[in-house]
């Protein structure tokens, strides 16, 4: 009996390790197809998919009635990773570098599917990062 709770503590480990590594891989390339769009400027409501349901209704908000804030960059970098909560760092900027932001997207799992959960909303934007430091020097 030892021996079977063993081998299924090993296998269980072990699952949990490969999953852990595979979340890191697909919260970066969640990430990064979300600033790709954002970079390439698509329609503001394709980006609301990509917006946490559960964030949506803890803070009763109709996505309807917001847009989503993308500060409009030329490029990024993905730069980081925490695995505890999920947050993938990147770095954004405009034209020449005239200024750079350093973002933390909060990835989170609703019913299978991952989704951007934001640090925080205003009277008409939802900020799809969780965190922000502005005009960062590289």
């Amino acid at each position: 009996m030892k021996r079977v709770l063993l081998l299924i503590l090993i296998i269980a480990t072990t699952s949990f390790i490969a999953n852990a590594n595979i979340n890191e891989s697909r919260a970066k390339k969640f990430v990064t197809q979300f600033l790709k769009e954002m970079i390439a400027h698509k329609d503001n409501d394709g980006l609301k998919k990509y917006i946490s349901p559960a964030y949506l209704k803890e803070n009763n908000l109709d996505i309807s009635k917001y847009n989503i804030n993308t500060y409009y960059p030329v490029d990024f970098d993905i730069i980081g990773f925490d695995k505890e909560p999920c947050i993938v760092f990147a770095k954004i900027w405009g034209k020449d570098r005239g200024w750079v932001h350093k973002l933390g997207f909060k990835v989170v799992t609703e019913d299978k599917k991952l989704f951007l959960y934001p640090g925080q909303h205003s009277d008409d934007y939802i900020h799809p990062w969780y965190t922000v430091e502005s005009y960062i020097t590289e």
